[in-house]
């Protein structure tokens, strides 16, 4: 199908293939959950004086368990080449940037004392939009795996016979 080869990658990162460019998602992920979660417990051990509502931090014990699942998932779904895994992945992928960027950071953040100045709220809509841009091209990435696996006469090179 050519329309499913425009939306695919063949490559992640230009050089790298796209099995080994999805585990390196999965431990991206795994890093990504073990960040929030380090500041999620700084957050409830060390501040006394708490300035968002109870349910944020609900919200954010959801998060870490959601992203190190589906990570556990991912990594388990590309080493065994098991195609339904990988879609319960990029479905909870999408829940985690939904999730994430819209609920957490355009709703909850909004008060947040961090924005005090105009250099630091430009320095966090970077940061946001930075992680965006990494979730959404590792999306791409393990979409594109998900296709090779799922179709794999449209990735074999145009010299094999495909008889």
């Amino acid at each position: 199908m050519p329309h499913r080869r425009k939306c695919t990658l063949g490559k992640c990162c230009f050089c790298i293939s796209l099995y080994c460019g999805s585990i390196l998602i999965a431990f991206y992920t795994i890093m990504s959950g073990l960040l929030n979660a380090a500041t999620l417990a700084d957050d409830i051990i060390f501040r006394k004086n708490l300035s968002s509502d109870n349910w944020v931090k609900w919200f954010n014990i959801g998060h870490v368990c959601l992203m190190i699942a589906a990570a556990v998932i991912l990594l388990v779904a590309v080493m065994t080449n098991h195609i339904l895994s990988i879609q319960i992945w990029m479905g909870l992928f999408v829940v985690h940037i939904i999730g994430y960027y819209i609920a957490y950071h355009a709703v909850i953040n909004v008060r947040n004392p961090f924005f005090s100045s105009a250099l630091s709220t430009v320095l966090y809509v970077l940061v946001i939009l930075l992680t965006l841009a990494i979730d959404i091209y590792s999306l791409i990435v393990v979409y594109s795996r998900y296709n090779q696996l799922k179709n794999p006469q449209d990735y074999m090179p145009k010299c094999v016979d495909r008889t």
